[in-house]
């Protein structure tokens, strides 16, 4: 029976070839049936299950069968067309129940019923009768006996049973209707002119589906050409000298191999696989072969083999030919890769040699402008010890850039901070396949050696192009390569504000041979711990009497406890703080220290505060009262200057995770602070009945009292201000303060004075040992400086100058100021040149300037303003560079 001729629309049917990846189901068992999977998935007549499992194992029922059938005759849009039917138990507005009404219509299916039962699995009988059928062999098989054994004999002299093994009644896998369709496409047709058939000189696969085959070995994909440097046309692929389109498939993933592909009348390729035992394939990681010369080796089961490798092998390095080595260690021998060894011959050498050798780039940021990565693995020095450059440049509007994310197509523009990159460039630079992993893995360092690091119980491999310090205790989230090798850290978990304490004293006791550490803890609560036998330091065991010398007095240290409340580990930071650009990995890190550094609305120098911030301000070393070590919260902090401060753990968003702020008084007792000029001191007492002195007196020109405890510090200077008696610093104390003294201060955080320093001593000035005026207040006056230490009228700024001198000239806003000797004056050129004194003149502005007045007689002081100075008055000037800081104290003899 011939099956019945079908409308011409149906003859000009738009085929529409999709492609599956050549070995991309884990179901699929052997080559062969891998062959027929990707040869039947390609042409669109059956589809997997997902994108990893064909569906192998599934029983086929008979509607799924009829809708493969019409798309093995190339049907499938004429039943599109069926709108009715002849059986009951069949829906047509299913494809499936159309298929079987159209094939119905074509004399394909039976009509013996008026039931079809469409979800029953089909038989193995079943299924070859409709696909004979289909291929018109159906006269053929009644002459031969009808059904059923006159189907499978005539399945047998077609071919259609070929690597099929199956009783007449067995119902059929996915994988049996698969291999039974793969051998129809290849089978020949029977064809009639109207009154005679005969046998197609074409396959199905060529007469429906213009789809020829070609078996060979793929020797070039574009630029990538076996033992050449021929460039093939975009997307060409070479097999056996000839090129075609690789269409929508992965060919190119197969330079080397022996397949068979097959490709339309327009020379697309619509599927291939690997020729079934035509290669041989041996894949390895770069770290797990060795090469010595020609030799490579490679173990199993710890004994060393030795690949048979030809003399003439082509070799292919990041998708380009390569010949420009004398042996292969020059070119095998690479820290990351994978390099792939196919024997494609029946000689069983190794005759193609793929080598993927590739580099992990970690991403500090991108800068999509100019094409180019910033990466946190990077060093400036270059590519020193076979490490990286810290900006690479890929340049994807120049070169050959393909990006994948995960798996999926992306472009450069898609990649963003913390990327991990396998990067593969071929050696001219101009083709790059980035392969970004945003896979992560988050926990805690149990373990490290040189190539593994643990986490979390987890042992991975450390990738030879990351830089990070994995120290044993930190927790974070770590960066995964594609091949799942660690390559950094993504962000350290944020300490909890309970691990990080201030160190107070470590010491031992030689008689229970124990070690101790008092903390300041961030709870504040002073703590001595008993430390463990062997507590780990940094990772290392030590001793108790080990402890003094590696734990030290001003430490800032995490620890952790064990149940007991025993010190097990504690971590002193690793030392950043001289590094350039130095930002923490995965170290507990001292991020910089600084003098001087100006906090302003939640910015400490360069440096981010926040809320999770552990905030320590501890007294200078000598002081030893604990009500003065603070753990402070952000809002404490004011928008000032202070003096030493220590950064801990600054993360890559400039954010501090503990903060030391150690108030060195000689350094926060700060020159460009106001001075306060003393007014009256009297002695007190405060609400916790501690005797305390209440000094009174006058700061930028407004009245002010200061609280002195009776342990608060003087500041002395090797190069201070100089006691014009006996030539030493001052430190007189709270009792010997006088009316008209001058002085800076710093307070602590109950507001009281905690250091000071005297910066000018009005008594010793203008009063002699008796407590009397001086006679001569000429010899009594001076000036002191710092900077150039030689002030002149063209050296006007130095950072602070002070003086006890006269007033030589008294102009709008401003006054000419003498603070020589009068046995200084003398010495210039005997007292007759006034341009050689002129020049010893000092220029004080007077406008906005805080003015005091000191009355000599009844040693008081109260404010003024500028018209309390006139010509030839005796002052005290305080000039910082000269103008921008002035203040005034002139002398009142009335």
């Amino acid at each position: 029976m011939m099956i019945k001729r079908i409308c011409s629309v149906i003859l000009t049917v738009c085929l529409s070839l999709g492609a599956v990846s050549a070995l991309a189901y884990s179901d699929v068992e052997t080559p062969i049936q891998n062959t027929a999977v990707e040869l039947v998935t390609s042409l669109g007549i059956m589809t997997p299950v997902s994108e990893t499992e064909f569906g192998s194992k599934t029983l086929v029922k008979r509607g799924e069968f009829a809708l493969y059938a019409t798309r093995l005759i190339g049907c499938e849009a004429a039943v599109s067309q069926v709108s009715n039917g002849y059986f009951e138990d069949v829906d047509t507005t299913t494809p499936e129940g159309a298929a079987v009404e159209f094939l119905a219509g074509i004399g394909a299916i039976a009509k013996s019923g008026r039931e079809y039962n469409p979800n029953d699995e089909i038989t193995y009988a079943e299924a070859v009768r409709v696909t004979l059928n289909c291929l018109n062999y159906g006269d053929v098989a009644k002459m031969s006996g009808g059904y059923p054994g006159g189907y499978i004999k005539t399945a047998t002299d077609c071919g259609l049973n070929k690597n099929l093994k199956l009783l007449t009644n067995s119902v059929l896998t996915k994988t049996d209707v698969t291999t039974l369709i793969y051998n129809a496409l290849f089978t020949n047709p029977m064809e009639s002119d109207g009154r005679t058939y005969k046998k197609s000189d074409k396959t199905q696969l060529e007469k429906i589906w213009d789809v020829s085959e070609v078996t060979g070995v793929v020797t070039g994909y574009e630029k990538t050409v076996l033992a050449s440097d021929k460039t093939l046309p975009e997307n060409g692929v070479e097999i056996n000298g000839v090129v075609y389109d690789a269409g929508t498939t992965n060919i190119a993933k197969y330079v080397g191999y022996n397949v068979r592909a097959f490709y339309n009348d327009d020379e697309t390729i619509v599927a291939f696989a690997e020729k079934p035992n035509a290669n041989t394939v041996y894949t390895y990681n770069a770290d797990d072969i060795e090469v010595e010369g020609n030799k490579v080796n490679y173990y199993i089961n710890n004994r060393k083999k030795n690949l048979k490798v030809s003399e003439s092998a082509a070799v292919i390095y990041n998708n380009r030919y390569f010949s420009s080595y004398t042996k292969l260690d020059e070119v095998l021998n690479v820290p990351e890769g994978e390099i792939t060894f196919i024997s494609n011959s029946s000689s069983g050498a190794v005759n193609v040699i793929i080598v993927r050798n590739y580099k992990h780039l970690f991403v500090e940021r991108v800068d999509k402008k100019s094409g180019r990565l910033y990466l946190k693995n990077g060093s400036p020095e270059g590519t020193e010890g076979g490490q990286l450059n810290d900006v690479i440049s890929i340049l994807p509007d120049e070169n050959d850039v393909t990006v994948y994310i995960d798996g999926e197509a992306a472009s450069f523009n898609d990649i963003k901070s913390n990327d991990a990159i396998t990067m593969e460039q071929s050696l001219d630079g101009e083709q790059v396949v980035l392969y970004v992993s945003r896979k992560t893995v988050e926990g805690e360092i149990k373990g490290q050696s040189k190539d593994t690091v643990k986490i979390s119980g987890e042992e991975y491999d450390k990738s030879f192009y990351s830089t990070a310090v994995y120290t044993v205790g930190t927790t974070g989230v770590f960066a995964l390569t594609t091949d799942g090798k660690i390559l950094g850290l993504v962000e350290k978990a944020r300490n909890n504000n309970n691990d990080y304490a201030y160190v107070l004293q470590s010491y031992v006791d030689d008689g229970p041979q124990r070690a101790y550490v008092k903390l300041y803890t961030a709870g504040e609560e002073v703590v001595t711990y008993e430390c463990a036998d062997n507590i780990k330091v940094n990772g290392q065991r030590k001793g108790y009497n080990a402890i003094p010398d590696c734990i030290l007095t001003g430490d800032i240290v995490t620890y952790t406890t064990n149940n007991d409340g025993i010190l097990t580990k504690i971590n002193r930071p690793y030392d950043a703080s001289s590094i350039v650009d130095y930002v923490n990995e995965t170290e507990f890190v001292k991020s910089w220290n600084k003098s001087s550094v100006r906090y302003t609305d939640g910015i400490m120098g360069m440096s981010l505060v926040t809320e999770d911030t552990v905030i320590f301000s501890m007294p200078r070393f000598d002081r030893k009262d604990e009500d003065d070590y603070n753990i402070l919260s952000m809002s404490d902090l004011k928008n000032r200057t202070y003096s030493d401060v220590t950064c801990y753990d600054v993360d890559r968003q400039g954010r501090v995770g503990a903060l030391l702020i150690v108030e060195d008084i000689s350094k926060t007792v700060s020159m460009g602070n106001n001075l306060f000029f003393i007014k009256e001191v009297s002695s007190s007492i405060n609400d916790d009945d501690e005797d305390i002195w209440l000094v009174e007196g006058y700061e930028n020109g407004e009245e002010k009292t200061l609280v002195f405890p009776t342990d608060v510090h003087s500041v002395t200077y090797e190069d201070g201000w100089k006691n014009r008696v006996g030539n030493e610093n001052f430190d007189t104390g709270c009792d010997n303060f006088h009316t008209g003294d001058a002085l800076q201060y710093s307070l602590n955080n109950n507001g009281e004075v905690s250091a000071y320093r005297l910066v000018y001593n009005n008594n010793l000035t203008i009063f002699d040992a008796a407590d009397d005026l001086k006679d001569n207040l000429g010899e009594s006056r001076f000036e002191d400086w710092s900077g150039t230490g030689s002030v002149t009228k063209q050296d006007f700024y130095d950072d602070l100058y002070i003086s006890f001198g006269t007033v030589r000239a008294r102009y709008m806003d401003y006054i000419l100021n003498l603070g020589l000797t009068e046995s200084e004056v003398l010495g210039y050129d005997g007292g007759k040149s006034k341009i050689q004194i002129i020049d010893y003149y000092r220029p004080i502005n007077l406008k906005n300037v805080p003015v005091y007045v000191y009355n000599v007689g009844k040693r008081q002081l109260e404010l003024g303003d500028i018209e309390d100075i006139s010509k030839d008055d005796y002052v005290f000037v305080r000039s910082k560079k000269m103008g921008e800081l002035n203040e005034v104290m002139v002398y009142s003899f009335d």
